[in-house]
C-alpha cells in the first residue's frame, strides 16, 4: 500500500486552497507539496518482481510527514 502525504492534484488546484497549500509545505519536512510523479518510482518497485515477498507493507510517501 502507497501511503501519499499532501500531493498537489488537480483535485486541489484552486486558488481558494493556496493559503493550505502554503501550510502543508511549512509542516512537510521536505518543504515541498508532492507531485503525482513522485510516486510513479514506488509504484512501479510494488508492481515489479523487487517487490515480490513483499505483503501487508505500508509505504509512507510524504516527504517525511510521518515521521512528526
Amino acid at each position: 500500500m502507497i501511503s501519499p502525504g499532501y500531493m498537489d492534484t488537480q483535485l486541489n488546484d484552486e486558488a481558494m486552497l493556496t493559503q493550505q497549500k502554503g501550510f502543508w509545505t511549512t509542516i512537510t519536512p521536505m518543504k515541498r507539496i508532492g507531485k503525482a510523479d513522485d510516486l510513479n518510482g514506488l509504484a512501479v518497485f510494488l508492481s515489479s518482481d523487487a517487490s515480490g515477498f513483499m505483503t501487508g507493507s505500508n509505504i509512507f510517501c510524504d516527504g517525511g510527514y510521518h515521521v512528526f
